[in-house]
C-alpha cells in the first residue's frame, strides 16, 4: 500500500505542462496521465476567497449586529436588501462542539413544558432540573 499523498486537481493542472515539455506527450495524453478530464484542465482558476469576499463581508456584519438571528433569517435579510445571491453557495459557520461541563448539576435550567403538563396551564411553581 503507498503512503503517498493524492494531488489536489490545481497540483494535477501544474503538472501537465511539465509532461508535455520534459515527457514530450500531447497535452490531451498529458492531462489524462495525471486523471485530470479537459474541462477541468481549461476551466479558469478561481480565487474563491476573493470572489465571495461581498458575500463574507455582509454575514459578518449582519452576524455582529443580530448574533441570536440563525442562517435562514440572515438570507432572507439579505435577499430584501436586494443581494440575490444562492444560499446554497454562502459560507456557513464552522460546527463547534457542545460543552460538556465536568461536574454534574453546573448548569440549571426551568423545564416549563414540564410543569405546565403536570400542574396544568395555571401552575406557577416552577421544578429545576439538572
Amino acid at each position: 500500500m503507498s503512503s503517498q499523498k493524492t494531488l489536489r486537481p490545481t497540483e494535477r493542472r501544474d503538472v501537465v505542462p511539465h509532461l508535455v515539455l520534459q515527457g514530450d506527450l500531447p497535452i490531451q495524453r498529458a492531462y489524462q496521465s495525471v486523471g485530470l478530464n479537459r474541462a477541468s484542465y481549461y476551466r479558469p482558476v478561481v480565487n474563491w476567497a476573493q470572489h465571495d469576499a461581498p458575500i463574507i463581508e455582509a454575514l459578518t456584519t449582519l452576524s455582529e449586529t443580530q448574533p441570536r438571528w440563525g442562517f435562514r433569517k440572515y438570507v432572507g435579510r439579505l435577499r430584501n436588501a436586494g443581494h440575490r445571491w444562492n444560499h446554497k453557495r454562502l459560507p456557513v459557520r464552522l460546527r463547534q462542539p457542545l460543552e460538556v461541563l465536568p461536574q454534574p448539576n453546573a448548569v440549571w435550567a426551568v423545564d416549563f413544558m414540564s410543569d405546565t403538563l403536570s400542574m396544568g396551564a395555571d401552575g406557577l411553581d416552577l421544578e429545576c432540573a439538572g
